[in-house]
This record gives structure tokens, C-alpha cells and sequence, in this order.
């Protein structure tokens, strides 16, 4: 498919420090899913890339993740003890374990609630998995990056958080 290819891993052990999401959004009154709110979006600085209307990398997750004390979504400020550093995402960067790295935002710098998935680019032309036969053209000419089957967010990986 297009697109990054890790081969067959990527392996890392940190010990993380942070808030969860789901205490922030119970601290602004969000305790359950509603219409209006269905999704988490997250966003990094603003002209940090080259595409989409901002140049921000930004995704989101369903609200029913985000507030499920289970799954340990974090904001986390330190890793191993020591406050994070550029290269990890300081000051601060989602941890969602379960996820790909693709939909764990550094240098967060936005969050937001809506009633639909983000429509930042990187979220659409980012960590999708088409079939073989798709290629980029094909895919933009048939709007294969918007069919939510191809997003990846959950995926067998083995991640613990304690």
C-alpha cells in the first residue's frame, strides 16, 4: 500500500507521566458520548508541514474511547521521569495505547470536541491501508482516503500503561 512501511515493528519502553483525557473532559462536563459530543480531536503547532489548510498534523478518536478510564488515554508532559523533550513531543503529546503512533499528536497544542471526525488532512491522507490495487491517483479519484474501513486507529499491538 502507500505510505510509511515499519517493517515488521517498532519496539519502545518508557515510563509515561501525564493526565488522562477522560479527567479533562470530566473537568469541562463531559462525562458521556452525546450528539454533539462524538470525537476528541487533537492538533500540533500550526504550519509545522506542508499540506492541508494549516500545516498542523491533527487526528481524533471517538469520544467513546477518550473516555474510557480502560484504555489510559494520557496527555502526557514527562517520559522516564524527566520532563519530555522536542524529539518526543514537548511540552505535551496524547498517548493512546492500542493506537498507532500515527494518532498520538506531539507538541499538542489543540484539542477539541465536534460531532464528527476531523477533517484535518494528515487525519484522511495519513495512516490508511488501501487495498493493493489502490494507488494514490486512484485513490484521490475515487475518494478512497475518506472510507472510514481504511483508517487505521486500533490495532493489535501490545502496549501496557501503569
Amino acid at each position: 500500500t502507500i505510505g510509511f512501511n515499519w517493517g515488521a515493528a517498532a519496539v519502545a519502553n518508557s515510563v509515561w507521566t501525564g493526565v488522562r483525557l477522560c479527567d479533562v473532559l470530566a473537568y469541562i462536563g463531559i462525562t458521556k458520548v452525546s450528539m454533539q459530543h462524538q470525537y476528541v480531536h487533537f492538533e500540533g503547532p500550526e504550519g509545522e508541514l506542508p499540506q492541508g489548510s494549516t500545516g498542523s498534523y491533527g487526528t481524533s478518536i471517538a469520544m467513546g474511547w477518550a473516555l474510557d478510564r480502560e484504555r489510559d488515554v494520557l496527555l502526557a508532559f514527562k517520559q522516564n521521569g524527566e520532563p519530555l523533550t522536542p524529539d518526543h513531543g514537548a511540552p505535551l503529546r496524547t498517548l493512546l495505547p492500542g493506537c498507532i503512533g500515527g494518532r498520538m499528536i506531539k507538541w499538542l497544542t489543540k484539542i477539541s470536541v465536534s460531532d464528527r471526525p476531523s477533517e484535518n488532512h494528515y487525519h484522511f491522507f495519513d495512516n490508511r491501508v488501501l487495498p493493493p490495487h489502490v494507488d494514490a491517483e486512484l485513490a484521490t479519484a475515487e475518494g478512497w482516503w475518506y472510507k472510514p474501513e481504511y483508517i487505521i486507529n486500533h490495532i493489535n499491538i501490545n502496549s501496557a500503561m501503569f
